[in-house]
């Protein structure tokens, strides 16, 4: 069975679950596929949990708000010319170097709470671009592209998540767990191959081929 969208996962978890003669109400199994997000936001970074959005820097103000749905940012840059990439630097780095009332381009980044942090204190208004980690809920009318390419990730996530509600069985619980850390696993090496070109191939100079 092709597992495409959010009724057809469910389906086929029902289908499943039929098999063993166990029947869960469609509310209960939403409930651990949220469960199974939560936890794929916290263990996984891929390319297709990448979007990128326009954040406004105002004179004299050190924050900015998160973009909605942030759980980590890949790069940050302001819309000058030329464009300036933000370093990002940790917290304690950033109060140690940007305590001070110094005002100017930013220079560096740090996140705290639920904003960015900019060093030096912006002098004018800025225009930033960020590359963030995100990933929506899978919904009746939301599909993300991390569930299009990698639809098992979130059927052993749900099961793993569904197993204290079925009162599963040692083994049960050990085989779904480990399809979920091997679909991770898979994911994690997908997205390394997108990111890194592959091994270079290097020719002799007057060589047949």
């Amino acid at each position: 069975m092709t597992t495409t969208t959010h009724a057809e996962l469910l389906d086929a978890l029902q289908a499943h679950l039929h098999e063993d003669t166990t029947s869960l109400p469609d509310n209960q199994i939403d409930e651990a596929l949220d469960f199974a997000e939560a936890r794929i936001r916290k263990e996984v970074r891929a390319r297709e949990m990448e979007t990128d959005s326009s954040i406004s820097l105002t004179s004299g103000t050190r924050t900015v708000a998160l973009p909605s749905n942030f759980i980590g940012h890949r790069r940050l840059y302001l819309s000058t010319s030329p464009i300036r990439q933000l370093r990002f630097v940790t917290p304690e780095y950033y109060w140690a170097t940007w305590m001070s009332s110094t005002t100017g381009e930013p220079e560096e980044f740090t996140v705290e709470a639920d904003n960015f942090l900019f060093g030096p204190t912006p002098g004018s208004d800025y225009t930033g671009q960020v590359l963030f980690y995100s990933l929506a809920a899978l919904t009746p009318s939301v599909t993300p592209d991390l569930f299009t390419n990698h639809p098992d990730l979130y059927w052993y996530g749900t099961l793993v998540e569904l197993a204290p509600f079925l009162g599963a069985s040692d083994s049960d619980i050990i085989r779904w767990e480990s399809g979920y850390q091997r679909s991770k696993e898979l994911v994690l090496m997908s997205n390394q191959r997108d990111r890194h070109p592959g091994p270079l191939v290097r020719r002799r100079i007057g060589s047949v081929v």
